[in-house]
């Protein structure tokens, strides 16, 4: 009886293991589980009155790896031309120009448009000076200041058409560069500083130095030997970029400008305290809404934001290895910035981040946007963020 009835609890248990073990839950189950252990939520600025402020800064940078040289004056913008030419030639003539044997009988340089930024008709003038400083491809408008170039104007002969610029400039100038290349005495060639007039009302682009492009800059230089014979030397810059300078857009009050070539960039923050610790962020959304009426683009542009995770908001030192991109959107900019927001979160400091035009170097093309300032509360700057936190 004893044998009998341990059998009968043997059995009974293993049949209860076995029960047990089979119901495992269904998905529905597992997602009540889920629930039962966390919260999935979401935080808009819009609706939760998160603090946010926005300003706007300028931040110079060199524009020599542009594939586009500027040129004009528009509005608070002005771009003028640096560049030097690669001068080499023949033994033969480099003995001619030793000896004085050889004129020069002009010299010419030809830019191909390919941007206009501002009304085309608008009027547009330089002046072309002779370079006495050395500079080179970290150059930029704060450096303006330190450039040294001839007061006078060397250039003649401008022609604008809506591919094709030209200019002449003085025979002389242009026998000096074939002279410091042929004898180390003769100072050194530094190259032209194409500086837009005050009259200009456009800025116009053109093609600049490059690897495979056919269209960049060039310069002729036509010389007669021994006053009979004409020969035309062919040459292409060794060096070129724009200088932009001016001050900060003039947007109104409740914009920020967010400006290319001036390199003009916002500052962007929103009060993350209220979110929880530990939280997984699942997505975060920036959509930023333009002004249309102030914002101004030019033939070609990239219209779209770059948005890097700041470092540093007093010296506006960003992560560079890493940006996002908020895309236009009819009358918005938008797109994800999760891992940013996620990044604030894990380090437990909230700098900020650093919104700037997607292409900063090729164009001046102003993005004016909706600040935190703005008046219609639904037209600031808006952050949207799904998050999972436990129970």
């Amino acid at each position: 009886m004893a044998i009998r009835s341990i059998f009968l609890t043997l059995f009974v248990s293993v049949s209860l293991l076995h029960l047990s073990c089979s119901d495992s839950p269904s998905s529905l189950g597992a997602d009540l589980l889920s629930q039962d252990l966390i919260n999935i939520l979401e935080l808009d600025s819009a609706k939760d009155s998160l603090f946010q402020s926005s300003s706007t800064y300028k931040k110079v940078i060199a524009l020599s790896n542009a594939d586009r040289l500027l040129l004009g004056k528009k509005d608070n913008v002005e771009a003028g031309i640096l560049l030097k030419f690669l001068i080499f030639f023949a033994d033969s003539i480099k003995q001619q120009i030793i000896n004085n044997e050889l004129t020069v009988l002009s010299a010419k340089v030809e830019f191909t448009k390919n941007y206009t930024f501002g009304n085309s008709s608008a009027p547009i003038d330089y002046s072309v000076h002779q370079i006495n400083s050395s500079w080179s491809t970290g150059f930029t408008s704060d450096s303006l200041t330190l450039l040294s170039f001839d007061a006078n104007d060397i250039s003649f002969g401008k022609t604008f058409t809506d591919t094709i610029n030209t200019f002449n400039f003085d025979n002389q100038t242009a026998l000096n560069w074939l002279k410091a290349r042929a004898d180390s005495i003769t100072p050194i060639d530094n190259g032209l500083y194409v500086k837009p007039s005050m009259s200009s009302e456009k800025i116009i682009g053109f093609q600049a130095l490059s690897i495979d492009d056919l269209s960049i800059p060039s310069l002729e230089i036509v010389i007669q030997k021994a006053g009979v014979y004409i020969d035309t030397l062919s040459y292409f810059p060794s060096i070129d970029l724009s200088v932009i300078s001016g001050s900060l857009p003039d947007v109104g009050f409740e914009n920020i400008g967010i400006q290319a070539g001036l390199n003009s960039e916002a500052r962007l923050f929103f009060d993350l305290s209220s979110l929880p610790k530990g939280i997984v962020v699942n997505y975060a959304k920036l959509i930023l809404t333009i002004d249309t009426i102030k914002t101004i683009t030019g033939s070609s542009f990239t219209n779209s934001l770059r948005v890097n995770y700041l470092t540093d908001s007093t010296s506006l030192i960003i992560d560079s290895t890493f940006s996002l991109f908020l895309d236009r959107d009819s009358n918005t900019f938008e797109g994800s910035v999760t891992s940013f927001v996620q990044r604030t979160l894990i380090e437990n400091n909230n700098q900020g981040l650093l919104l700037s035009a997607s292409d900063k170097l090729n164009g001046v093309e102003l993005f004016a946007i909706k600040g935190s300032n703005a008046a219609i509360f639904t037209e600031r700057p808006k952050l949207q963020i799904i998050y999972t936190s436990k129970k």
